[in-house]
């Protein structure tokens, strides 16, 4: 890079008005006002429908409740003392909430996809632990795309006779809008195909019911 440019970056990187992020689709990079970003976020956190103010920060309560969970299976040797260490977060902090603008639905004062950053907080490793698990089982099931080129390699194999309609939609905050009942029924449903025993189902349902329930 030229001076110039290495200086307009460094401006850009210190300018406390506004906002860099990566758009939510395409790849673009968005320059915003600050107070904008700042308003969208605002705006969707007033939601009574979606969120709720908390009286206090809750990660005690909820940590002790993961101690409880993770010494009861380590007590029955479903995990060893690693396993309770790793997921176990001494020091945990809360989640970050950012949004990435949704610039091919308006230009200006574009929408947010909420993002939620859960590094280092209370469910992180829990998490980490989940998604291996259930990974498992999700491959397994008939509908399951790993992504784009999974969707293109399997409809590049069907043999379509006849009249068909494709037609394809869209879920409003599809994971959020999965009815935590269900889905831990589900979950639990899906597990009876898999080696675990029945004590490592149970506890990993119940793991689940945390993050889902308590996150």
């Amino acid at each position: 890079m030229s001076k110039g440019e290495v200086e307009a970056l460094y401006e850009l990187s210190h300018d406390n008005e506004i906002i860099i992020k990566k758009a939510d689709k395409g790849g673009a990079t968005v320059i915003m006002d600050k107070e904008d970003y700042l308003s969208e976020i605002k705006r969707q956190l007033a939601d009574p429908e979606v969120y709720e103010r908390l009286p206090h920060d809750p990660k005690f309560e909820i940590a002790r409740d993961i101690k409880m969970v993770l010494e009861k299976a380590k007590d029955k040797s479903i995990i060893d003392q690693d396993l309770y260490e790793f997921l176990t977060i001494k020091f945990p902090i809360a989640p970050v909430i950012y949004v990435l603008p949704k610039i091919h639905k308006s230009l200006v004062h574009p929408p947010g996809r909420p993002i939620v950053s859960g590094s280092d907080s209370i469910f992180s490793n829990i998490g980490i632990f989940l998604d291996k698990v259930l990974n498992l089982i999700a491959g397994r099931a008939e509908s399951f795309l790993r992504d784009t080129t999974d969707f293109l390699n399997k409809i590049n194999e069907l043999s379509i006779t006849g009249e068909v309609l494709l037609a394809s939609f869209d879920v409003t905050s599809l994971y959020t809008s999965i009815d935590h009942k269900r889905g831990l029924e589900t979950v639990s449903k899906k597990l009876l195909s898999t080696q675990f025993s029945l004590e490592a189902r149970e506890f990993i349902v119940e793991l689940l019911k945390l993050v889902l329930t308590k996150n």
